[in-house]
């Protein structure tokens, strides 16, 4: 089975998105997994908010990160997107 993981980041104010983002994931991971396909979606919460552990999933372990903006960037969303652009390159 493959599992496509998924960081969503955004600033704490954005919760209702993020949730909404793993929600949406959930359920396509149950619409692919009889195709062998599982997502699992990670925010900041899943990390004790740890900076540190969370920007080395982001660079280790996410296939994809997903950033929800709001016309705002504070510099924790700013450090992530830094890792995970240099992460692909």
């Amino acid at each position: 089975m493959a599992e496509l993981k998924i960081f969503i980041a955004g600033s704490k104010e954005l919760k209702a998105e993020r949730n909404g983002i793993k929600i949406i994931a959930n359920d396509l991971s149950s619409l692919y997994g009889s195709k062998g396909i599982h997502l699992t979606a990670h925010s900041y919460e899943h990390f004790d908010e740890d900076q540190d552990s969370y920007n080395r999933f982001i660079t280790q372990e996410a296939d994809i990160v997903i950033f929800i903006l709001d016309g705002y960037i504070g510099s924790k969303t700013e450090e992530e997107f830094v890792a995970a652009t240099n992460s692909f390159h």
